[in-house]
C-alpha cells in the first residue's frame, strides 16, 4: 500500500464542450498510540571484531571529583574489545516513534556497552535523521523518524563499541589472574549475533596516561579529560621519600592546560600496597603553585611549566616509597581546526607524553623515566542509515459522456451520464482512491485499491440546466459549454 503517495490530482477535461474538474486523492491511515510498534525491523550482524584472544588488563583505581573522605574509591579493570556492525532494516509500513530493541545483556557477565548514550543517525550523505539512538535500561533503543516513514527500505547501520569491566564497585573478584567476560548481541526480532567468549587476566597496576576522545567543536579541536597513574616512587628509582616526585605532561597540537585554571580543575589521590584498596585515599591539592609541596605530605601540585599551557606539571610527595598516584585534569582546544590535526592510520589524533622526574629539596631535578605516551583519536560517529524514495503512485482519469455524440443538442433539464476510467499508471499500488467532479457529479467507484496497471470504471449522472441551444461542434476541443450541470 502506498502511504503519502498520491498528491491530488485536478484535472479539467473537456468533454462534448463542457468542461469538469474532478480529483483522485489516496489517504494514508492514521496511527493510533496503541499501534506504536515496540519491534520495528530486522536486525542483521554486519560485523563483529571481538574475538576470544586473552586480554591483559592491569588494575585502575578510581575516586569521584572532590571526594575527600575515599567513600567513592573503587578499583578495578575495564577497557575496549571491539566492535559490532549492526543492520537495523525498517519494516514497509513503519510509523515515526516506532522502536527496535537490540539487547547486548550489557551488566550481566562483565561485558558493557562503551558508547554514546543518545544520538541521531543520519541518511548516508545528507543531513536527514533516519532514527534516534538511546541507551536505557542497559539496552539500545532504535525510534525511527517520521523522514524514515516517507521512505522504502530504510535502513540504518549501528556500530556497538563493547568492553569489559571488573570493580570492586560490583563487587566483582578483582583478584590478578583470568577471569572472563562473554558477548553477544540480541535483536527483539530474535536474531542472535555471533557470542564470545574472552578471557582477561587482570595484572597488577601499572603506569598509564589516557584521555577521552575528542570530537569536532564547530570546525575545532574540542577538550577533554585526562588521567594518568603512576608506579611506586621506587620504581622510578626514587630513594629517599624526602624528595619529591614529578609528572610532566606533554601536550601536542590541539590541546592546552588551561594554566589559571589548573589548580582548581586537578583532582589526585594516592595508594600504596599491591591490591590493598583501602590505602587509596584522596590527595590535598596544593593550590599555590609557587612553592613545593612538603616533603612527605601526599600532596599534589599543578601548575604549567614557565606559563607553557603545552606543559603541566604535577608534582607529588610520597610518604613512602611504595606511594603511587593518580591524577585527573581537564585539557582544553588551542584552537586547531580539525582539518589541521595530525592522523594515523585514517583518523586524527592529539598526541600526549609523559615523563617522570625526582625532585630534590633545594629544587633540583633529574628526568627518572619516559613514560608511555598515546594518541588521543576524534571521535567519529561512525553510524549510518540509507533508503530509497518512496515511488509515487500514478493515476490517469478519462472522462467521457455516454448517449452524447458530436453535434447533439443539450436539453434542459435532460440527465447525462458520465464514465470515469481510472487506471494506476505506477509502479506501487493506490489505496483509498476516490474521484470527486467539481461540477457537482456524485461520482462511485467499485473499489478503492488499484495494483500497477489495473483499471476500474467509476460513474456518474449529471442534469443539464439553463441551456441556451448550443450545439456541440464535431471535435469539440477545449470549447466550453455555458450550460451547467447539477
Amino acid at each position: 500500500m502506498a502511504r503519502n503517495a498520491l498528491k491530488k490530482l485536478a484535472l479539467l477535461l473537456p468533454i462534448l464542450g463542457l468542461a469538469f474538474a474532478f480529483l483522485v486523492v489516496a489517504t494514508p491511515p492514521q496511527a493510533r498510540a496503541e499501534e506504536v510498534n515496540q519491534c520495528a525491523g530486522t536486525m542483521q550482524e554486519v560485523s563483529n571484531n571481538i574475538n576470544a584472544n586473552l586480554y591483559p588488563s592491569g588494575l585502575f583505581p578510581y575516586v569521584d571529583v572532590n571526594d575527600r573522605d575515599g567513600k567513592s574509591t573503587t578499583a578495578g579493570t575495564s577497557d575496549n574489545v571491539g566492535t559490532a556492525v549492526v543492520k537495523i532494516t525498517a519494516p514497509k509500513n513503519v510509523k515515526a516513534g516506532d522502536q527496535f530493541i537490540i539487547d547486548g545483556q550489557w551488566g550481566k557477565h562483565h561485558n558493557y556497552y562503551r558508547g554514546l548514550r543518545s544520538y541521531p543517525v543520519y541518511e548516508q550523505g545528507t543531513k536527514n535523521v533516519l532514527a534516534y539512538i538511546n541507551y536505557k535500561n542497559s539496552k539500545l533503543y532504535v525510534t525511527w523518524s517520521s523522514y524514515a516513514t516517507s521512505r522504502v527500505n530504510a535502513w540504518i547501520n549501528v556500530t556497538i563499541t563493547q568492553g569489559f569491566a571488573f570493580s570492586t564497585l560490583f563487587n566483582d573478584d578483582i583478584s590478578v589472574g583470568v577471569h572472563r567476560a562473554q558477548f553477544q548481541l540480541l535483536g527483539c526480532d530474535g536474531h542472535k549475533g555471533k557470542f564470545i567468549d574472552k578471557p582477561i587476566r587482570i595484572e597488577p597496576p601499572q603506569e598509564t596516561i589516557n584521555a577521552d576522545h575528542w570530537v569536532d567543536d564547530n570546525g575545532k579541536v574540542s577538550g577533554a579529560r585526562l588521567t594518568m597513574f603512576t608506579m611506586p616512587a621506587s620504581a622510578y628509582r626514587i630513594r629517599n621519600v624526602n624528595n619529591r616526585m614529578r609528572v610532566l605532561v606533554k601536550l601536542g597540537k590541539g590541546w592546552n592546560f588551561d594554566c589559571a585554571k589548573l589548580p582548581e580543575e586537578t583532582d589526585a589521590s594516592y595508594y600504596w600496597g599491591t591490591n590493598s584498596w583501602s590505602t587509596f585515599k584522596h590527595a590535598e591539592i596544593q593550590k599555590t603553585p609557587g612553592a613545593l609541596v612538603a616533603a612527605k605530605s601526599r600532596k599534589v601540585r599543578p601548575y604549567c611549566l614557565g606559563g607553557n599551557p603545552k606543559i603541566g606539571m604535577f608534582e607529588f610527595a610520597p610518604a613512602t616509597l611504595n606511594d603511587q598516584f593518580y591524577i585527573t585534569a581537564y585539557v582544553v582546544g588551542d584552537g586547531s581546526a580539525t582539518t589541521q590535526m595530525p592522523t594515523s592510520g585514517g583518523k586524527r589524533y592529539v598526541r600526549i607524553d609523559t615523563e617522570v622526574w625526582e625532585v630534590y629539596s633545594n629544587g633540583g631535578a633529574t628526568k627518572k623515566h619516559n613514560m608511555w605516551g598515546r594518541n588521543i583519536t576524534q571521535y567519529i560517529n561512525p553510524n549510518n542509515g540509507g533508503s530509497a524514495t518512496i515511488p509515487k503512485g500514478e493515476i490517469t482519469v478519462t472522462k467521457k459522456g455516454n448517449g452524447l455524440n458530436a453535434g447533439q443538442r443539450f436539453i434542459t433539464g435532460y440527465n447525462v451520464n458520465f464514465t470515469y476510467e481510472v487506471t494506476n499508471t505506477g509502479k506501487v499500488p493506490v489505496d483509498a482512491i476516490r474521484v470527486t467532479d467539481s461540477r457537482g457529479v456524485k461520482v462511485t467507484c467499485p473499489k478503492a485499491l488499484l495494483k500497477p496497471g489495473e483499471s476500474m470504471i467509476c460513474t456518474g449522472t449529471g442534469k443539464v440546466v439553463g441551456s441556451s441551444g448550443l450545439v456541440a461542434p464535431p471535435n469539440p476541443g477545449d470549447v466550453p459549454d455555458p450550460s451547467n450541470l447539477n
